[in-house]
């Protein structure tokens, strides 16, 4: 069966398609856009894609890609995300000045930033990554 999932193999859209599924050939997509399209086109049989999200909620623009394809949902898996931080084996945790990574990554794991005292900078991160997309579609970008 192709599986289709959002990211690459390795992610946890794939560790969910590996758990769910008996057997797949995996189809990487690299938008959750292109991830429907996959379905719609044929690319692909059946989609794993995250819906809900116990920390930030629904994911409302997945549950809307879902109605304007035509889509619906057959089934659902619970997977516990655990990140990890990655530093130089010399750094220790209070050396560390920046955290790069998704947005999503960056609000799940807000509680631990908070505790080390980087949740100004956690919010400067998401910022940051959210200035940085909107330059690359071109949309004019202000400071608040």
């Amino acid at each position: 069966m192709k599986v289709g999932i959002q990211g690459v193999k390795g992610s946890y859209h794939h560790l969910v398609a590996q758990n769910y599924f008996e057997t797949i050939e995996l189809i990487e997509c690299m938008t959750f856009d292109a991830l429907t399209r996959s379905i719609v086109d044929g690319k692909c049989d059946i989609a794993v894609m995250a819906i809900e999200n116990s920390i930030a909620g629904s994911i409302l623009p997945n549950y809307a890609l879902i109605d304007e394809s035509n889509l619906f949902i057959t089934g659902e898996s619970y997977f516990n995300i655990n990140h990890n931080l990655l530093a130089l084996t010399s750094q220790g945790i209070n050396e560390i000045k920046e955290v790069h990574s998704h947005p999503m990554a960056l609000l799940q794991c807000s509680k631990f930033f908070s505790n080390i005292h980087l949740l100004n900078l956690l919010k400067l991160m998401i910022l940051l990554y959210l200035q940085k997309k909107l330059v690359r579609i071109n949309l004019k970008v202000w400071e608040l």
